[in-house]
């Protein structure tokens, strides 16, 4: 817990800058749990394919990305180097070719064969039954390799009870079954999807730290899947270039957006809980407006689990579950103005 709130502030720290941050030396792991997961998913049985460098946290506040900070996932480093996806965006051909193997998965979406797959997967189990993730990607193919096939691709692959043909990629453009890469949305195709980010020569693109290196990248997407809540799906996250391993394609994945449901009404806000992990007694903090309604505990299976309130004042809920089996919940709760509170924690 000390390490996820220091790694946490030293964020916040790095919002006063304009340029794109990233951090390389965590692993996958803490990146799958700790940042992915977000409301209503348990995340388990981590494990990552690729070159080690290839993956990272990044912090894109006050750039032109629309999501502030998360997972990055290349093909080449997530490292800082001129060849990196730092900014500005000042040269043409940004890239490098990790050695990393190609991935089947990806080459079956691509129709061409991968090089440099970076594939993050792990089980999951979601209390709703919808699952999404939010992402941005980008690519330095674009836009001069649009229609060739030197390429970017992206995909997620979710596999499951229910899940059609036993396994399927997720990650498409919205309304459509078309895979993500540089030929399915860019300046002619899905345009009202693609952002221009220059060309590495023209202004403000490359003098600005605020754009990435990346030549063109997508608005924030959203892939969903249908579940069962409490059934066990793996999800595999990948990415990697296409035709050759020169230029670098990578993936902006939002933090806490591997998540469930919430109806469009509500507005989710975090609950101050301590301390956190706990033996199954804990306390959170009520808002500032005072009031808890709908107070649940939710277990990694979607199951209400038992409490008894032990305190209640103005400010603060002291609680005990009546079985405290180790492993991973969430508080929910809602405020009279229509505000959904919740927080993941663990039990010991």
């Amino acid at each position: 817990m000390k390490t996820i709130l220091a790694i946490l502030f030293s964020l916040n720290l790095l919002i006063i800058n304009a340029q794109l941050t990233t951090n390389n030396s965590l692993s996958p792991n803490f990146l799958a749990q700790s940042i992915l997961s977000g409301y209503g998913v348990n995340v388990s049985n981590v494990s990552y394919t690729g070159n080690v460098s290839s993956m990272g946290l990044f912090n894109g506040a006050n750039t032109v990305l629309e999501i502030q900070y998360g997972l990055i996932m290349t093909t080449g480093t997530a490292g800082y180097s001129e060849n990196g996806p730092h900014g500005p965006n000042d040269q043409s051909n940004a890239g490098v070719d990790n050695g990393a193997l190609g991935n089947a998965l990806l080459t079956q979406l691509a129709g061409v064969e991968t090089y440099n797959a970076s594939l993050l997967e792990f089980d999951l189990v979601a209390n709703s039954d919808t699952l999404k993730l939010d992402y941005i990607f980008g690519s330095d193919e674009y836009p001069e390799f649009v229609g060739t096939s030197f390429n970017g691709v992206f995909g997620i692959f979710i596999s499951g009870p229910g899940i059609v043909g036993g396994i399927q990629n997720i990650a498409t453009v919205p309304n459509t079954s078309q895979p993500i890469n540089i030929n399915t949305i860019n300046q002619l195709t899905n345009p009202i999807f693609y952002n221009n980010n220059g060309n590495g020569t023209e202004a403000p693109f490359n003098q600005d730290d605020q754009f990435i290196q990346y030549d063109g990248f997508t608005t924030k997407l959203t892939a969903y899947s249908q579940i069962i809540p409490g059934e066990t799906y793996h999800l595999i996250i990948g990415i990697a270039d296409v035709g050759d391993g020169i230029y670098d394609t990578g993936v902006f994945i939002e933090a806490s957006s591997l998540s469930t449901r919430l109806t469009e009404s509500q507005k989710i806000k975090h609950v101050n809980l301590y301390p956190n992990p706990n033996k199954g007694v804990f306390s959170i903090e009520k808002p500032s407006e005072n009031d808890v309604e709908n107070l649940k505990v939710i277990s990694s299976l979607g199951r209400e689990v038992s409490f008894k309130i032990e305190k209640n004042n103005d400010s603060q809920i002291r609680i005990k579950l009546e079985k405290a089996n180790p492993g991973v919940y969430w508080i929910n709760f809602n405020s009279k103005n229509g505000d959904f509170y919740s927080s993941k924690f663990v039990v010991e």
